[in-house]
């Protein structure tokens, strides 16, 4: 991997902890471009051009956080190890889970329907 490449996956990868760690604290609603440039330590137009709006900030973490549940499968992706992992990474994140809920619960939600889609595409995979 490039040094410019290795970066922009090290910005990436900040951004998205600092959006899952907002959540945590202050909820969907308390995302916001500012709080996340200032937590992540790169400009709003640094998250723009490697991730995009809000709304693909919060389907990027959520798909991230649902692959990596997923991959810890390891071989054993049958319907009842796909629900214990959900269930672990919920019960081990409580308030970032607690935090995005009323966006994923939300069907007016873009950002909701989005993540929802992205959750159940690494789930599908997985299974």
């Amino acid at each position: 991997m490039s040094r410019l490449k290795h970066q922009m996956h090290e910005r990436r990868e900040r951004i998205l902890a600092a959006a899952r760690s907002i959540i945590a604290e202050s909820g969907y609603a308390g995302l916001s471009m500012r709080a996340l440039a200032r937590a992540s330590q790169v400009t709003v137009p640094t998250i723009y051009n490697l991730i995009g709006s809000k709304e693909d900030v919060v389907v990027e973490a959520v798909a991230e956080q649902t692959r990596r549940f997923v991959s810890g499968l390891e071989g054993k992706a049958d319907l009842l190890a796909v629900i214990e992992a959900a269930v672990d990474d919920f019960v081990s994140q409580p308030a970032y889970y607690r935090g995005l809920l009323p966006a994923l619960a939300s069907s007016s939600s873009i950002a909701g329907r989005q993540a929802q889609r992205a959750m159940r595409k690494q789930i599908e995979f997985a299974l």
